[in-house]
């Protein structure tokens, strides 16, 4: 598998920018072969500085849940929103 550790774009969420730099992450990443899976974690220009319930469902909507666990090879995999550690008084 691969991990792409946040930021996945370089805009933040309500910036104009930010939809069209989906697009381009999933469209590099769309010739990924089909048995790598990959893993991507937000970062704070993917979900804000301080996360809101719109932001964090935006990027579930565009890459999937922003926290959840993985087995490979016998190794537990915890994947965390470490933006809400930072800040969560706006969830």
């Amino acid at each position: 598998f691969v991990v792409v550790c946040g930021d996945l774009v370089n805009a933040y969420p309500g910036e104009e920018k930010q939809a069209g730099q989906v697009e381009d992450f999933k469209t590099v990443f769309a010739d990924l072969s089909p048995s790598i899976p990959l893993v991507c974690l937000c970062g704070n220009h993917d979900v804000g500085e301080k996360p809101t319930p719109e932001t964090l469902g935006l990027y579930r909507s565009r890459f999937g849940d922003d926290f959840f666990a993985f087995w490979v090879g016998g190794v537990k995999f915890v994947v965390l929103n470490s933006q809400l550690y930072k800040d969560s008084s706006n969830c």
